[in-house]
Protein backbone atom coordinates (compact mmCIF):
# COMPACT_ATOMS: atom_id res chain seq x y z
CA UNK A 1 0.00 0.00 0.00
CA UNK A 2 1.19 3.49 -0.74
CA UNK A 3 -0.87 5.15 1.99
CA UNK A 4 -3.31 6.88 -0.37
CA UNK A 5 -6.31 5.16 1.18
CA UNK A 6 -8.86 2.88 -0.38
CA UNK A 7 -9.07 2.95 -4.14
CA UNK A 8 -12.23 4.70 -5.42
CA UNK A 9 -14.89 2.76 -7.26
CA UNK A 10 -14.11 3.12 -11.01
CA UNK A 11 -17.82 3.25 -11.96
CA UNK A 12 -18.42 6.29 -9.71
CA UNK A 13 -15.35 8.01 -11.07
CA UNK A 14 -16.39 7.21 -14.64
CA UNK A 15 -19.88 8.62 -14.15
CA UNK A 16 -18.45 11.84 -12.77
CA UNK A 17 -16.19 12.18 -15.80
CA UNK A 18 -19.14 11.54 -18.12
CA UNK A 19 -21.23 14.17 -16.30
CA UNK A 20 -18.45 16.73 -16.61
CA UNK A 21 -18.03 15.94 -20.31
CA UNK A 22 -21.79 16.31 -20.92
CA UNK A 23 -21.80 19.69 -19.18
CA UNK A 24 -18.83 20.84 -21.27
CA UNK A 25 -20.47 19.65 -24.48
CA UNK A 26 -23.71 21.44 -23.58
CA UNK A 27 -21.84 24.66 -22.76
CA UNK A 28 -19.91 24.41 -26.02
CA UNK A 29 -23.15 23.89 -27.96
CA UNK A 30 -24.74 26.92 -26.29
CA UNK A 31 -21.67 29.05 -27.04
CA UNK A 32 -21.78 27.88 -30.65
CA UNK A 33 -25.43 28.91 -31.03
CA UNK A 34 -24.89 32.27 -29.33
CA UNK A 35 -21.79 33.15 -31.35
CA UNK A 36 -22.10 36.41 -33.33
CA UNK A 37 -23.17 35.95 -36.93
CA UNK A 38 -25.24 32.80 -36.47
CA UNK A 39 -28.55 34.72 -36.61
CA UNK A 40 -30.42 32.55 -34.10
CA UNK A 41 -30.63 35.23 -31.43
CA UNK A 42 -32.19 37.71 -33.82
CA UNK A 43 -34.94 35.27 -34.79
CA UNK A 44 -35.61 34.38 -31.17
CA UNK A 45 -36.09 38.06 -30.36
CA UNK A 46 -38.31 38.57 -33.41
CA UNK A 47 -40.42 35.54 -32.44
CA UNK A 48 -40.71 36.77 -28.85
CA UNK A 49 -41.76 40.28 -29.92
CA UNK A 50 -44.27 38.80 -32.36
CA UNK A 51 -45.77 36.58 -29.67
CA UNK A 52 -45.97 39.55 -27.30
CA UNK A 53 -47.78 41.66 -29.92
CA UNK A 54 -50.25 38.84 -30.62
CA UNK A 55 -51.02 38.56 -26.89
CA UNK A 56 -51.47 42.32 -26.68
CA UNK A 57 -53.86 42.32 -29.65
CA UNK A 58 -55.91 39.45 -28.19
CA UNK A 59 -56.15 41.30 -24.87
CA UNK A 60 -57.32 44.47 -26.66
CA UNK A 61 -59.95 42.55 -28.66
CA UNK A 62 -61.22 40.81 -25.52
CA UNK A 63 -61.50 44.15 -23.78
CA UNK A 64 -63.49 45.64 -26.68
CA UNK A 65 -65.78 42.61 -26.91
CA UNK A 66 -66.45 42.49 -23.18
CA UNK A 67 -67.11 46.22 -22.87
CA UNK A 68 -70.39 45.89 -24.81
CA UNK A 69 -71.56 42.61 -23.24
CA UNK A 70 -73.78 42.32 -20.18
CA UNK A 71 -72.29 40.71 -17.08
CA UNK A 72 -74.56 37.64 -17.33
CA UNK A 73 -73.36 36.84 -20.88
CA UNK A 74 -71.72 33.37 -21.20
CA UNK A 75 -68.75 34.90 -23.05
CA UNK A 76 -68.11 37.11 -20.05
CA UNK A 77 -67.96 34.07 -17.75
CA UNK A 78 -65.62 32.20 -20.10
CA UNK A 79 -63.23 35.14 -20.18
CA UNK A 80 -63.38 35.42 -16.38
CA UNK A 81 -62.38 31.76 -16.11
CA UNK A 82 -59.56 32.13 -18.66
CA UNK A 83 -58.20 35.22 -16.94
CA UNK A 84 -58.30 33.57 -13.50
CA UNK A 85 -60.64 36.18 -12.03
CA UNK A 86 -61.80 33.73 -9.36
CA UNK A 87 -58.29 33.64 -7.84
CA UNK A 88 -56.81 36.27 -5.50
CA UNK A 89 -54.87 39.04 -7.23
CA UNK A 90 -51.48 37.70 -6.14
CA UNK A 91 -52.20 34.29 -7.68
CA UNK A 92 -53.54 35.78 -10.92
CA UNK A 93 -50.08 36.98 -11.92
CA UNK A 94 -47.79 34.69 -9.90
CA UNK A 95 -49.29 31.39 -11.10
CA UNK A 96 -48.84 32.11 -14.85
CA UNK A 97 -45.43 33.63 -14.12
CA UNK A 98 -44.26 30.52 -12.27
CA UNK A 99 -45.65 28.21 -14.94
CA UNK A 100 -44.03 30.32 -17.67
CA UNK A 101 -40.68 30.24 -15.90
CA UNK A 102 -40.85 26.47 -15.46
CA UNK A 103 -41.71 25.98 -19.13
CA UNK A 104 -38.99 28.41 -20.22
CA UNK A 105 -36.34 26.66 -18.12
CA UNK A 106 -37.50 23.24 -19.30
CA UNK A 107 -37.47 24.38 -22.93
CA UNK A 108 -34.02 25.93 -22.70
CA UNK A 109 -32.49 22.94 -20.91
Amino acid sequence: MNGSGPSPDPSVDGSRVEAVLRRRERAQLIRQWLRPGVGVKRWLVVAFVGLFLIALAVAAVLRMVLADRPVDDPLHSIVEILTLQSLPTELRWSLPLALGLVLFIYGSW
